[in-house]
């Protein structure tokens, strides 16, 4: 089967490496052509056809903003989505546009040319698109996206996202073809089972966070926490590896407590803090019934290290990641939180990793592959 991939980016950003995963994975049983704004250069995808990439113009993001809330499209998407659908033609058995937040030029342009050379088109969103209210207010901006949304969606013939929670709250924002194919293709790990680091010096008790803070995803409660923990435990630090944290966020730490936290620069290689830490920190956003899942657990899975899920009610997280010992669950709350971190200390030389078995499989490429497989393999009996 030959199939047409339309990817926002393919490396470099967070959406961007899952992409890259996905075709990594999809090359080994499928003729691939990849069309992309942009391409990591330190990428090495040697099973795929061709790679074109079109650079999208500069896209400022108050124009981008502004077009989005008043005329209900955005003409930097359009005109990329243009430009693509002159490079196609009729030669591909399917279209599969890969989407992030904030770049819906890829899902644009696979309508497009599916609609022209009457192509079935399967469409994946790696975030929910709008955010739901909570993330932003749902005021222009949101009812623009909405609208955009509405339209192209309303064209596939294939619908997927990143969790159930997700898929279920984005069904609800279009109106879908009959017959319209959906499922959940997680983000994949590029494992297949735990990294195993001997232990680091037990007396530095060492929290890992790795990668960005944003929106409703806050430190707040843990560094509270951490501070409180300081007071048993004064030889323990809290790292941050590429992490643009707010110094506001530090303005109550004295300055010995200030000494523990580490911010660090971001590097790819986080081989050398997994090894070093007692735990490893993920922050879900402070509400209710979210529906984003947060990307970095997906790879704290495969590391053998503790994992303290900072997490809401009726989250992702909380559902997948329930009832599994090595990873503790808190809600926002600093008392929580403290004691997730003693727990984490005192069990450091005797927790078991084999409890997370089943969600490793469930994150694996080989497994998302092979659902993603599935739902395409019989495209031509349709």
């Amino acid at each position: 089967m030959k199939i047409l991939i339309i990817a926002s980016q393919v490396g470099n950003t967070a959406p961007g490496i899952v992409f890259e995963r996905l075709l990594n994975g999809l090359s080994q049983y499928y003729d691939l052509d990849v069309i992309t704004s942009y391409f990591s250069s330190d990428i090495d995808l040697s099973g795929l056809n061709n790679v074109s990439v079109v650079p999208i113009r500069y896209k400022n993001p108050r124009v981008e903003r502004a077009m989005i809330r008043l005329l209900k499209m955005n003409l930097y998407d359009i005109i990329w989505a243009e430009k693509v659908k002159k490079k196609c033609d009729s030669k591909y058995d399917l279209i599969l546009s890969f989407a992030s937040s904030h770049n819906l030029y890829s899902l644009i342009a696979g309508s497009r040319i599916a609609a022209i050379h009457k192509i079935k088109h399967y469409t994946y969103f790696v975030d929910a698109i709008p955010a739901p209210n909570g993330w932003i207010a749902e005021k222009g901006y949101f009812r623009g996206v909405k609208k955009i949304i509405k339209k192209y969606l309303s064209q596939v013939d294939g619908f997927f996202a990143s969790n159930q929670k997700m898929l279920d709250y984005q069904l609800t924002t279009f109106n879908h073809k009959n017959r319209l194919k959906t499922g959940v293709i997680y983000n994949p790990c590029d494992r297949t089972d735990t990294k195993f680091y001997e232990n680091g010096i037990k007396s530095k008790n060492t929290f890992l966070f790795t990668g960005g803070i944003y929106g409703l995803r806050t430190p707040d409660h843990v560094i509270k926490a951490f501070k409180q923990l300081l007071i048993e435990y004064p030889n323990s630090n809290l790292v941050f590896v590429g992490t643009n944290l707010s110094e506001t966020f530090l303005t109550n730490c004295t300055e010995s407590e200030r000494e523990k936290i580490l911010i660090l620069p971001y590097t790819k290689d986080l081989n050398v803090f997994y090894k070093e830490a007692t735990a490893l920190i993920d922050i879900d956003a402070n509400i209710d019934n979210d529906v984003f899942l947060s990307s970095k657990i997906t790879n704290y899975l495969f590391v053998n290290r503790i994992i303290i899920s900072v997490t809401g009610k009726n989250s992702p997280s909380r559902e997948i990641f329930r009832n599994i010992p090595s990873i503790i669950q808190t809600r926002h709350d600093v008392q929580e939180i403290f004691y997730a971190m003693k727990k984490a200390i005192n069990s450091f030389n005797n927790m078991e990793f084999s409890d997370r078995k089943k969600v490793q499989e469930q994150f694996s490429l080989v497994r998302v592959v092979d659902s993603i497989r599935y739902n395409i393999d019989n495209i031509s009996n349709e």
